[in-house]
């Protein structure tokens, strides 16, 4: 996360987010990341989940406040269990020194990422929506085909970062423009992924009937 962390940012702001993370003591600079990190997971799950209701059901009613935020809070919690679940999991002996040496190749780079990237849109695709998906299939085409957009979206900037000085261009705030051009791309591929997972679903449905 650290090495992604500096090809997307400069290594000063890579290193202080990292500190940031590793830092075990609670003070009010924790408690303050912590809830606002919490808000805005939760925005991107409500932002989703309401992009998810024009897809799945054009024609729907205003929902009662409570539910809307109630639903949105508890996906918040599930995603962010699951998350802690998987970090836990890689991160213990055996798994990590196994992913280590795999990280060391730069095939397997992508490959890890791909497969990282994949199971994480398939988890938000299957959670996040309010709404049955037919085929658990269908979720899973469209994280692929959003993870592969990742994985070319990853590889454009390893190659532009290489060559290109892109501070000398947007002086000092370049790290924090060109996150912002990263997450705007990201979340387009993020969303052709569910909306070929709609499509998939509507197709299905058809053929069944």
């Amino acid at each position: 996360m650290e090495r992604i962390l500096e090809q997307y940012l400069r290594p000063d702001y890579a290193k202080m987010i990292v500190d940031v993370l590793n830092n075990t003591r609670v003070t009010t600079t924790s408690i303050v990341i912590i809830v606002l990190s919490l808000y805005a997971v939760s925005r991107g799950v409500a932002h989703i989940y309401e992009t998810s209701k024009r897809m799945f059901y054009p024609d729907i009613k205003l929902e009662n406040p409570l539910s809307y935020y109630g639903y949105v809070f508890k996906i918040t919690f599930i995603l962010l269990l699951t998350m802690m679940g998987f970090v836990i999991v890689v991160a213990s002996g055996p798994i990590y020194k196994f992913f280590k040496i795999l990280y060391s190749i730069k095939v397997f780079q992508y490959i890890i990422i791909y497969g990282i990237i994949t199971l994480f849109f398939y988890a938000l695709y299957l959670i996040v929506p309010r709404v049955r998906v037919q085929k658990k299939r269908y979720a899973f085409i469209g994280s692929q085909v959003a993870a592969v957009g990742m994985v070319i979206l990853y590889i454009i900037f390893s190659v532009y970062f290489k060559y290109a000085n892109y501070q000398s261009v947007y002086g000092p705030l370049a790290s924090v423009v060109i996150i912002l051009f990263v997450f705007n791309w990201a979340s387009e591929i993020f969303y052709i992924g569910m909306y070929i997972m709609y499509i998939c679903n509507k197709k299905g449905k058809k053929n069944e009937k």
